[in-house]
Protein backbone atom coordinates (compact mmCIF):
# COMPACT_ATOMS: atom_id res chain seq x y z
CA UNK A 1 0.00 0.00 0.00
CA UNK A 2 1.24 3.69 -0.81
CA UNK A 3 1.78 5.57 2.33
CA UNK A 4 -0.62 8.11 3.09
CA UNK A 5 1.97 11.39 3.18
CA UNK A 6 3.04 10.25 -0.60
CA UNK A 7 -0.70 9.98 -1.67
CA UNK A 8 -1.32 13.24 0.12
CA UNK A 9 1.70 15.00 -1.28
CA UNK A 10 0.91 13.44 -5.40
CA UNK A 11 -2.89 15.23 -4.40
CA UNK A 12 -1.43 18.52 -3.85
CA UNK A 13 0.79 18.87 -6.57
CA UNK A 14 -1.78 17.69 -9.02
CA UNK A 15 -3.72 20.19 -7.34
CA UNK A 16 -1.30 22.97 -8.06
CA UNK A 17 -0.46 21.91 -11.63
CA UNK A 18 -3.77 22.17 -12.33
CA UNK A 19 -4.28 26.03 -10.68
CA UNK A 20 -1.18 26.40 -12.77
CA UNK A 21 -2.38 25.58 -16.31
CA UNK A 22 -5.89 27.09 -15.31
CA UNK A 23 -4.14 30.01 -14.49
CA UNK A 24 -1.65 30.04 -17.68
CA UNK A 25 -5.31 29.36 -19.70
CA UNK A 26 -7.24 32.04 -18.18
CA UNK A 27 -4.39 34.56 -19.00
CA UNK A 28 -4.20 33.47 -22.58
CA UNK A 29 -7.70 33.57 -22.37
CA UNK A 30 -7.82 37.21 -21.21
CA UNK A 31 -4.97 38.69 -23.28
CA UNK A 32 -7.18 37.36 -26.62
CA UNK A 33 -10.04 39.16 -25.50
CA UNK A 34 -8.10 42.17 -24.66
CA UNK A 35 -6.16 42.47 -27.89
CA UNK A 36 -9.64 41.79 -29.50
CA UNK A 37 -11.33 44.46 -28.24
CA UNK A 38 -8.73 46.58 -29.12
CA UNK A 39 -9.21 45.90 -32.73
CA UNK A 40 -12.86 46.27 -32.22
CA UNK A 41 -11.98 49.74 -30.63
CA UNK A 42 -9.86 50.96 -34.00
CA UNK A 43 -12.52 49.33 -36.06
CA UNK A 44 -15.31 51.61 -34.09
CA UNK A 45 -12.82 54.80 -33.75
CA UNK A 46 -12.39 54.69 -37.74
CA UNK A 47 -16.37 55.09 -38.05
CA UNK A 48 -16.71 59.17 -37.46
CA UNK A 49 -20.69 58.47 -37.10
CA UNK A 50 -22.71 60.75 -34.79
CA UNK A 51 -22.86 58.41 -31.95
CA UNK A 52 -20.52 58.96 -29.25
CA UNK A 53 -18.36 56.25 -29.06
CA UNK A 54 -16.90 57.17 -25.83
CA UNK A 55 -20.15 56.74 -23.84
CA UNK A 56 -20.79 53.27 -25.83
CA UNK A 57 -17.40 52.07 -24.69
CA UNK A 58 -17.47 52.74 -20.96
CA UNK A 59 -21.57 51.24 -20.82
CA UNK A 60 -19.86 48.44 -23.04
CA UNK A 61 -17.36 47.98 -20.43
CA UNK A 62 -19.88 48.24 -17.65
CA UNK A 63 -22.05 45.87 -18.75
CA UNK A 64 -19.58 43.48 -19.48
CA UNK A 65 -18.09 43.43 -16.04
CA UNK A 66 -20.85 41.01 -14.77
CA UNK A 67 -19.84 39.06 -18.06
CA UNK A 68 -16.21 38.58 -17.39
CA UNK A 69 -17.97 36.45 -13.88
CA UNK A 70 -19.97 34.40 -15.78
CA UNK A 71 -16.84 33.87 -18.02
CA UNK A 72 -14.74 32.48 -15.70
CA UNK A 73 -17.75 30.19 -14.53
CA UNK A 74 -18.26 28.91 -17.93
CA UNK A 75 -14.06 28.29 -18.22
CA UNK A 76 -14.20 26.67 -15.18
CA UNK A 77 -16.59 24.23 -15.99
CA UNK A 78 -14.93 23.27 -19.45
CA UNK A 79 -11.24 23.32 -18.48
Amino acid sequence: PIPNSLQRHSMVSRFISSLLTNSIKFTLFFIAVRIFETLLWRIFSHWKTLVDLTTVKYRWIESRNLSYIEVMIVLSFFL
